[in-house]
C-alpha cells in the first residue's frame, strides 16, 4: 500500500504544481492596463514577447466625415476582430473599439480605414 500512497502523493503534488503554473501564466495575472498609444502606429507589425498572452484594445474616431470606417486587429495575419460603421452625415464624431487576445510570440497589428487612431491600450506586464 505504501507504493500506492507514494503514487497518490506524487499525483497530488504534480496537480498542485500544474495549477500554480497555470495561475501564474494566465491573462491578467501580474498584468495591468497600459496606455501604449504613443509607442504604437496603425498598420505596424508588433510581436508579443512578454511571455504570456496580452489583450490589445484599439480605438479609432473620426468627426466630420461621412462614409465607411473600420478597425481590424490581425493576430498572426488572421483577422482576430473587425468592426465597421457607416455614417451618412458629416455631423458629429463616431468611434469604434476593437479588442483581441494576442498569444505569446504572436505578431499583431491594427488596421484602420476612415478612422484616426485615438487610443491603444494593452493588458500586459
Amino acid at each position: 500500500m505504501s507504493g500506492l500512497t507514494q503514487d497518490l502523493t506524487q499525483i497530488k503534488s504534480d496537480i498542485i504544481a500544474a495549477k500554480a503554473a497555470a495561475d501564474a501564466a494566465g491573462v491578467g495575472v501580474g498584468q495591468t492596463w497600459q496606455d501604449v498609444k504613443v509607442s504604437r502606429s496603425a498598420s505596424t507589425l508588433y510581436t508579443n514577447t512578454t511571455g504570456k498572452p496580452i489583450i490589445v484594445q484599439v480605438h479609432g474616431s473620426r468627426s466630420g466625415v461621412a462614409g465607411d470606417k473600420s478597425i481590424r486587429i490581425e493576430v498572426d495575419s488572421i483577422r482576430a476582430n473587425e468592426g465597421s460603421i457607416y455614417t451618412a452625415t458629416t455631423a458629429g464624431t463616431v468611434g469604434y473599439t476593437a479588442t483581441a487576445v494576442v498569444p505569446n510570440l504572436s505578431t499583431y497589428k491594427a488596421v484602420l480605414s476612415g478612422f484616426s487612431l485615438s487610443g491603444w491600450k494593452e493588458l500586459r506586464a
